[in-house]
């Protein structure tokens, strides 16, 4: 998993936007610009960058004071395998990542407040999903036939508009026989699957049995608040599945926001055991 560290982040600030290879990847430092523009010979917008340019590209970082992913900015970006955003990111647009076929990762902004619509449908490869505190709304369709996607941490807040995780594979543990809870868009009902899937989907990790997998889906957390659990009820609370069949091992080794390291959680507990740690 790639992550970055205070200190980089301020090296990535010092040296600038760019094209260049970043922890083994050919990695686009992008500060904000503008990635198509209008060409009155095709009478359209147009790629600023070639297709060959945007395949080469393995891993977006969104660099600090960006505010805003344009819509249809990465689309069709096929060999992106991640994307890191600054804090400063308010705003997915439209169809911002579709159809980026190689993308596992994703660390969204902790600020982030609206995902538009489309913005991740088609990402075939993303297996994991945090969405942060901030986020207010989610867009129809935005991680829509995501078909690896069986790890998700959503709020209970945030509001979740028509087919959001459709074709999702975590959708497939739902207790729903039709379409996983999904309506079509010609449904003589639309309401049904905000009164369906909806509140299934947020229901995932609320009982009482799941804490462990509520904290590990944490976007702050001091590794405490977990060893403390784990210390109550045993190593074995690491390997409880809920009901979509994730583990809080997986949300941990999955959750871009923390630092905590399971190995570290085990060590410490195998020591106090011992004594000999206090």
């Amino acid at each position: 998993m790639l992550r970055i560290s205070t200190e980089e982040w301020q090296e990535i600030e010092r040296m600038g936007p760019g094209v260049r290879e970043y922890k083994g990847k050919n990695t686009l430092f992008w500060n904000g610009e503008e990635l198509w523009e209008y060409s009155y010979s095709y009478r359209g917008r147009v790629l600023v960058h070639s297709k060959d340019e945007r395949d080469s590209w393995q891993v977006i970082i969104v660099m600090p004071g960006v505010e805003e992913i344009r819509e249809n900015s990465f689309v069709r970006c096929l060999n992106i395998e991640a994307v890191i955003m600054a804090d400063s990111i308010t705003w997915v647009g439209h169809c911002a990542f579709e159809n980026c076929k190689s993308l596992v990762f994703i660390k969204l902004s902790r600020n982030l407040i609206s995902i538009g619509q489309h913005a991740f449908q088609f990402c075939e490869s993303l297996t994991s999903i945090f969405i942060p505190p901030s986020c207010t709304e989610i867009i129809d369709f935005a991680f829509a036939s995501c078909a690896k996607l069986r790890i998700l941490s959503i709020p209970q807040h945030t509001q979740l508009w028509l087919g959001v995780f459709y074709g999702a594979a975590f959708t497939t543990k739902s207790p729903f026989e039709i379409n996983n809870g999904y309506y079509s868009l010609d449904s003589n009902d639309p309401d049904r699957e905000q009164a369906e899937i909806v509140p299934w989907i947020r229901s995932i990790n609320n009982e009482e049995k799941y804490t462990l997998h509520r904290l590990c889906c944490s976007h702050v957390l001091e590794m405490n608040d977990i060893q403390t659990f784990v210390e109550r009820e045993g190593l074995l609370a690491m390997t409880v599945r809920n009901s979509i069949g994730v583990t809080p091992s997986e949300y941990l080794e999955a959750n871009p926001y923390l630092k905590v390291k399971e190995k570290q959680i085990i060590k410490d507990f195998i020591l106090r055991k011992m004594g000999e740690l206090v």
